[in-house]
């Protein structure tokens, strides 16, 4: 109470006037760390949306555009493989629930071997000759489960990263697509495992 009493209007004008400098400028520095972090963020998801998910649904219409299912889908195209190429060649993109579903397909598709059999699907010759029919139905039914697992996680991702970056939904005529074909859910109750388990487990 003495101290203000004695300090005189240029007094405190010497001290505040300092002092809210430097509040300015922690203020500016402050502004501009948050602003470089959202530049960084938004460039990291620009990036990962033009190498991994545009070239990925490009990939999906031209492997699927009237709807077919992964057997027809092999049988037509063997660049059906490409997953493999897509995901491996673009890691440090990919989502962990992309990984998780991938990691289920490899083994599916690829840990018997490669032998393609009459349906277009990729299955060791050990494998044919040692396994009932209803044992090859059933692994070639998990890879199709896999695949298509990873055409609704990724398209659902890349429609997400369309609106966070302002971009037009380019997926979502495939996702539609895929909801018709009752492989995609169609609201969030309608979970994609309870769907595919129905569709494909046997």
């Amino acid at each position: 109470m003495i101290i203000a009493q004695v300090m005189g209007p240029k007094d405190w004008a010497l001290i505040l006037t300092p002092m809210a400098t430097i509040l300015a400028v922690l203020l500016h520095d402050a502004y501009q760390f948050v602003k470089d972090k959202r530049q960084i963020h938004h460039q990291k998801q620009l990036e990962a949306y033009e190498t991994f998910y545009v070239p990925a649904i490009k990939w999906f219409y031209q492997l699927n555009p009237d709807g077919a299912s992964y057997q027809e889908m092999k049988w037509n195209n063997p660049d059906v493989d490409k997953m493999d190429q897509l995901i491996t060649e673009n890691i440090k993109y990919v989502s962990p629930e992309i990984l998780k579903i991938y990691i289920l397909y490899f083994r599916s598709a690829h840990e018997q071997g490669s032998v393609k059999t009459d349906s277009g699907l990729d299955i060791s010759m050990d494998f044919l000759n040692s396994t009932p029919k209803e044992a090859v139905q059933h692994q070639s039914l998990e890879i199709a489960k896999y695949f298509h697992a990873l055409m609704v996680t990724i398209t659902t991702e890349a429609n997400k990263e369309s609106r966070k970056l302002g971009m037009p939904e380019i997926g979502k005529p495939m996702l539609e697509n895929l909801q018709d074909m009752n492989l995609a859910p169609k609201n969030k109750r309608e979970g994609l495992w309870r769907l595919l388990h129905k569709r494909f487990d046997k």
